[in-house]
């Protein structure tokens, strides 16, 4: 399986995260595994039509300068 790091999840959404959570009887981390799984899986695009689409989205270098503002 992949790992994924989501950023600056706003407080409002990460408390209902945890209650939803919670209420499920599971970790946040199965709680939102689960609900990527069942999005992917109602999503019937197939995989070849969507690789590559996010290539050329941000100009050279943008990602490392986003990626060492969050390590600081």
């Amino acid at each position: 399986m992949a790992d994924r790091l989501v950023r600056a999840v706003p407080e409002e959404d990460d408390l209902l995260i945890a209650a939803k959570a919670a209420r499920a009887g599971v970790s946040q981390t199965e709680y939102l595994r689960r609900l990527i799984h069942e999005d992917v899986a109602r999503t019937s695009i197939p995989l070849a039509s969507v690789a590559g689409s996010a290539t050329g989205l941000f100009p050279d270098g943008v990602l490392d300068v986003l990626d060492a503002e969050w390590d600081e």
